[in-house]
């Protein structure tokens, strides 16, 4: 999943539930959460960990779990490690290094 297919996937949800994007934000800073996420909705760039742990209801850990590993960033990193994917998830994934493997 895409950065942009992560918020586009939001909004829809969002939406879904009758909730803008700017309403769910003052619902997560009222859950304690303190980090802006309008520089990473704007650039495009993957969510961070505080977010993706409330956003929990609206995706599954298997996408939750793709975010982590395709962002590249060490608190995602050791956030995956606490997810539980499937292992259709897991075989994916390691499918998807075996053909980077074969073709570098």
């Amino acid at each position: 999943m895409t950065p942009t297919e992560f918020w586009m996937k939001l909004e829809i949800e969002l939406a879904n539930d009758n909730m803008t994007v700017a309403h769910f934000l003052r619902d997560i800073k009222s859950k304690g959460v303190t980090t802006n996420i309008w520089p990473y909705r704007a650039s495009k760039d993957y969510p961070p960990v505080s977010l993706l742990k409330i956003v929990d209801k609206y995706f599954t850990e298997d996408e939750i779990y793709e975010i982590c590993k395709l962002a590249d960033r060490t608190d995602h990193e050791n956030f995956a490690l606490t997810l539980h994917p499937s292992k259709e998830c897991i075989d994916r994934q390691r499918m998807r290094r075996r053909i980077k493997r074969n073709i570098n």
